[in-house]
């Protein structure tokens, strides 16, 4: 098995040359991430599997807010 570690918006990969993409809490770091998920869909064969997860803002206690329980807050609190 072979591991690929790039920009994601940049593979080094061929287009149709890979079964699995995993994108595992990426997204929300990368400017332009559309061009990521552009790019993922070109190098993924035919049948392949493009697996996405991004945090949950909703759950109680959710590292990338730096602040506990900030989805409950009213939206004015937030900004």
């Amino acid at each position: 098995m072979l591991y690929v570690v790039a920009d994601a918006r940049r593979p080094p990969l061929r287009p149709g040359s890979t079964d699995l993409i995993t994108i595992i809490s990426l997204l929300e770091h990368v400017p332009q991430w559309g061009d990521a998920i552009r790019e993922s869909g070109a190098i993924l064969k035919h049948k392949g599997f493009l697996v996405i997860q991004l945090p949950n803002l909703w759950f109680l206690i959710e590292p990338h807010t730096k602040f506990p329980l900030l989805a409950y807050l009213p939206g004015i609190v937030k900004t």
